[in-house]
């Protein structure tokens, strides 16, 4: 983590929920970590551990992207493996959130997945191209999996609109 990212001294005398409000943002903004907890899951006497095992595997799983210059194999395969994850990771949690029924209810929610889906967009429309020119070597098992979640995620962004 870069040294800049938190300002340990300002958050001495903070509460709790501000500290891990503060650590969600910084993860999902900075690292690019989708947030998969609220400081009310964690600030708990008995916190559900494997909501905060799959948290915490987000990090490990970002500490080990490979970092490889575009246009490589090695590169391609990193493109799509980092999408099949942030594709599982969010359908995942769309799915916990309908399951729930705790959808946040504001356009600024929606704006901020829809936003992270926009940016996501580009790299699978580059995979997409690849394979369709037939540039790369994808199974067609594996692109379909992967073109089916970013079907489902785009149908669950479409319920979340509605609902806001």
């Amino acid at each position: 983590m870069r040294p800049n990212f938190v300002d340990i001294e300002s958050l001495k005398h903070a509460t709790n929920k501000t500290r891990l409000e503060t650590a969600f943002r910084i993860a999902q903004k900075e690292l690019d970590i989708p947030r998969l907890l609220d400081p009310e899951d964690v600030d708990v006497p008995r916190p559900d551990e494997k909501s905060i095992m799959t948290y915490v595997a987000q990090f490990l799983h970002k500490s080990n992207e490979p970092k490889v210059q575009e246009g490589t194999f090695s590169a391609v395969q990193g493109v799509f493996d980092e999408t099949l994850t942030w594709l599982r990771q969010k359908t995942q949690y769309m799915e916990h959130m309908k399951q729930t029924n705790s959808l946040p209810m504001d356009y600024g929610a929606y704006a901020a997945v829809q936003n992270e889906m926009d940016r996501k967009a580009e790299p699978y429309h580059r995979l997409k191209t690849l394979v369709e020119s037939r540039t790369v070597s994808i199974s067609e098992d594996s692109w379909a999996q992967l073109d089916s979640l970013w079907k489902k995620l785009d149908f669950q962004v479409g319920l979340f609109k509605i609902a806001v």
